[in-house]
């Protein structure tokens, strides 16, 4: 797959800090570590993908939570003044990140896989991502589902190196994600601007009862799809 031609069709937009450009741009590093792992290339092979993905990353981030906040102020009926000055304090504080940013240089081209030694990275992840599940679901650690969610991540990466992914896959994805997005809100507000204080207790609250609320979706989706998956994969 040709993810360093994706790249480049979205390199100028990437440069002027386009929202959209930067998360496509973040999913084509992990499309493209996924695809060189598959064929076993070394860790060096694989440094300027990661090292653009470590570049933007923070930005990608800041772009989120701008828009999970927004969004959580809005169902807690926060009043126009609160939203336009949440988003110029986010506007100012992107601004300031972006003008430090230093593009790496533009990743080669990835060959293709091998769909042989796919399906034999596919079977080892998912023997890895079962063993890492049953400490996981008993775990209240958030570091712990935030690695295994990124395990999971390169998997489906790896998957659609073949076929589309399950789609329990992506919907087990996009609770995870939902909770990760919780975890780093809350530590947003811990230094939250002055504005936003009469907001943080019902903030914080509301966090707490959808973090709840996305893991136990997120095990249900797992425990399910997980027993059907495994008969496929290792037959």
């Amino acid at each position: 797959m040709d993810h360093a031609h994706k790249l480049h069709s979205i390199w100028d937009e990437l440069e002027k800090g386009n929202e959209e450009a930067i998360h496509e741009a973040r999913k084509l590093t992990r499309k493209a570590q996924a695809d060189l792992r598959a064929v076993g290339a070394s860790r060096k092979t694989q440094k300027p993908w990661k090292k653009l993905r470590q570049t933007i990353a923070p930005i990608r981030d800041l772009d989120v939570t701008l828009s999970n906040l927004k969004k959580l102020l809005k169902d807690l009926h926060a009043d126009a003044v609160t939203l336009e000055l949440l988003g110029l304090h986010y506007q100012t504080l992107r601004l300031r990140m972006w003008s430090e940013v230093r593009l790496p240089a533009r990743p080669k081209g990835v060959a293709d896989a091998d769909p042989e030694q796919v399906k034999e990275t596919l079977q080892e992840d998912w023997a890895a991502l079962k063993k890492e599940a049953r400490k996981v679901l008993k775990s209240d650690d958030a570091t712990a589902w935030h690695s295994w969610r990124k395990h999971l991540k390169r998997y489906r990466y790896t998957w659609e190196i073949l076929a589309e992914a399950p789609t329990a896959l992506v919907d087990l994805l996009g609770h995870l994600g939902n909770m990760q997005d919780m975890e780093v809100l809350k530590a947003e507000l811990q230094g939250a601007p002055e504005f936003l204080h009469p907001y943080l207790p019902e903030l914080q609250e509301l966090l707490n009862q959808q973090h709840q609320e996305e893991q136990q979706r997120a095990v249900s989706v797992w425990q399910e799809w997980s027993n059907t998956h495994a008969v496929l994969i290792e037959s």
